[in-house]
């Protein structure tokens, strides 16, 4: 499958800065700035961003396939050279990514800038009024010039149909926008038990993963809650699948929004560990819990291994005037 010619009535988002920006253009110089102090990656990475406005997405299965994605990725030592996939998870099949290398013999691309990549894409469509196919080319630059290393494409399963002598038309029989966030009722806090998603893959050394989760205020948008769980992987996955985790507490300084881990009583002196793999299995419950209640809101979790629990998380809210912790990133 290829995307569609569009290029009569495309955006393009060039990088705003010399550092690289995907900021949308109606930023500001300051917002930039901020941006860019808070970015949770190597500044030498810059992606130009294109959007079509015209073929819409669905909010929901584009933030969802992001999540799986980058949670997939993440269990690879981030230096080594990816061949690329095309990603579609059940459940949300009406929305593809598909990650490519610059060319079908470079081996430039690397797990960590696919993994950056997904986030960058992802932050631009929470900016943007409304969900729509992007296609962001990725860079580095690691002596000095900017190299296009690969290609990230999100876009809507099927195609709309295209007519050679139009330009790109939105889905027939269809003119919704981008998702927003549902009229959520007065539910009470619920417990709630997920095992392993059979469309994540895991390690092969993994155990069970269960995951307990507890609904407990204030609200949150689901732009907050999904963006702050991109901001935590791109954390989770500058480590090793395997190695341990020691409490840690990753914030989104734009939504005032954080997540932390910690060990589940004290550390742990015999198996199971609570290691990185397991600290992004469970973050892909988070939100299809809150998406199953239609309420979203802060939520502490509590992590198992085969019945034994290793580690407690919550995402949350925090004051400006909170403390932030050594282990902050």
């Amino acid at each position: 499958m290829s995307l569609p010619n569009v290029h009569r009535n495309q955006t393009v988002l060039p990088d705003l800065s010399l550092n690289n920006l995907s900021v949308a253009g109606s930023d500001s110089g300051s917002t930039n700035a901020l941006r860019l102090m808070t970015e949770p990656f190597d500044r030498r990475f810059g992606t130009i961003i294109r959007v079509y406005p015209d073929v819409k997405l669905s909010g929901k299965s584009a933030y969802m396939n992001i999540l799986k994605a980058m949670i997939n990725l993440s269990y690879s030592e981030g230096t080594h050279a990816y061949a690329g996939e095309t990603f579609s998870f059940p459940g949300y099949t009406n929305v593809k990514i598909r990650i490519t290398p610059a060319t079908s013999s470079s081996s430039d691309l690397q797990y960590r800038f696919a993994i950056w990549g997904l986030y960058r894409s992802a932050d631009y469509l929470t900016m943007a009024n409304g969900f729509s196919v992007i296609i962001a080319n990725l860079y580095w630059s690691a002596s000095g010039s900017k190299v296009l290393v690969g290609v990230i494409e999100i876009f809507p399963d099927p195609l709309p149909d295209i007519l050679e002598s139009k330009e790109i038309q939105s889905f027939v029989g269809t003119s919704r926008q981008a998702e927003t966030l549902p009229n959520f009722g007065k539910l009470a806090n619920i417990s709630y038990v997920g095992s392993n998603e059979t469309d994540l893959a895991s390690p092969t050394n993994a155990g069970k993963l269960s995951v307990f989760l507890e609904l407990q205020g204030p609200v949150l948008s689901i732009p907050e809650v999904f963006m702050m769980l991109f901001r935590a992987l791109v954390h989770i996955a500058s480590f090793g699948t395997a190695q341990i985790v020691h409490a840690f507490q990753v914030r989104h300084m734009d939504t005032m929004t954080e997540l932390v881990y910690e060990d589940y009583g004290a550390p742990r002196t015999s198996p199971p560990f609570f290691v990185y793999h397991e600290a992004a299995r469970a973050l892909g419950y988070i939100p299809k819990f809150m998406f199953a209640q239609h309420k979203f809101e802060a939520v502490t979790f509590v992590l198992e291994i085969d019945g034994t629990p290793i580690a407690t998380g919550y995402l949350r809210k925090f004051s400006s005037t909170s403390s932030v912790a050594s282990q902050k990133v």
